[in-house]
């Protein structure tokens, strides 16, 4: 096994472990941005899954009925990492829009804690895929960066309703991660 299918194996071990404390942080904390992170987290570990399988395929000699081998499954990948972006930023605008409408009571102390642990493992994981140039790797990495910057959005929303008690911060900042995750797509 090469370097780079090891960092894409740790990369999506991080990140499935990201997913699952966002999840759980998410429905225990009441914060729809954390759960709107962990949305995007999902997508994350979906496009790091595809983009590994497309690389592992795109190794495959060429044959009778694949002439160019199998290099365009990297470029199917990417495509699919981008449509599955659409649909999820969707429904967390959805979601938003009931949350500023009704606001809801967060934990805000639980949802920094879980938000600092995202954004570290973030970067962990952006610096494991940082150093390669083809368009699968890229498109994984820019997941992965644009997780890390709702990640700060999110430590800003708990710090903001940490002391000031502005529920409405949460769906606010869940908005600005569907348009990160919208504008990546």
């Amino acid at each position: 096994m090469n370097i780079l299918n090891r960092r894409f194996l740790i990369a999506i071990g991080i990140t499935l472990a990201i997913l699952f404390a966002e999840i759980i942080g998410g429905l225990l904390t009441g914060s729809l941005a954390l759960l709107a992170d962990a949305g995007h987290v999902f997508l994350d570990v979906f496009a790091l899954v595809l983009s590994f399988a497309a690389m592992r395929l795109s190794l495959r000699p060429a044959d009778s009925q694949h002439t160019f081998g199998f290099h365009r499954f990297q470029v199917l990948a990417a495509f699919i990492n981008g449509a599955t972006l659409l649909l999820i930023s969707f429904e967390i605008f959805r979601e938003a829009w009931a949350r500023l409408q009704t606001p809801e009571p967060i934990l805000a102390g639980p949802m920094l804690i879980v938000a600092v642990v995202g954004l570290v493992a973030n970067l962990l994981v952006a610096f494991t895929l940082h150093d390669h140039d083809d368009l699968n790797t890229r498109s994984a990495f820019l997941h992965i960066l644009g997780d890390a910057i709702s990640s700060v959005g999110v430590i800003a929303a708990g710090t903001i309703i940490l002391f000031t008690g502005w529920y409405w911060v949460d769906p606010l900042v869940s908005v600005l991660i569907g348009v990160i995750i919208l504008l990546g797509a």
